[in-house]
């Protein structure tokens, strides 16, 4: 939860041109900010102590989803964004986390369908 809700709260103007069918320039400005202010946010997050046994793993996934939004900021700054291999890195950490929680026997989350 506390992944979603980090992204949650930068995520806003991302989300917004990601779903705009035609964006304006400056709608693309703020999302590379947003992405940029969830990289940021994502890199303070903590693996808590009691997921010790799954700590290496959830520091990757945190490490690909903080690269995901960092890709994302830097392709919006161009003049054609390609953001598919952000979502693909995306993809890969919400497998990651996925797995970690499969390993204590808990349901692998959707983060995407979270966010």
């Amino acid at each position: 939860m506390s992944i979603v809700n980090t992204i949650n709260q930068a995520d806003a103007d991302l989300n917004a041109y990601e779903g705009a069918e035609e964006p304006t320039p400056d709608e693309k400005v703020a999302a590379s900010t947003s992405a940029a202010a969830v990289e940021s946010d994502l890199q303070g997050l903590e693996v808590p102590a009691e997921l010790k046994d799954q700590k290496a793993d959830l520091e990757a996934a945190l490490k690909d989803l903080a690269e995901s939004y960092n890709m994302k900021a830097e392709e919006l700054k161009k003049d054609t964004p390609a953001l598919d291999p952000a979502n693909e890195k995306f993809a890969q950490a919400e497998e990651k986390i996925g797995a970690a929680f499969e390993s204590v026997d808990m349901k692998k989350p959707s983060l995407a369908k979270e966010l």
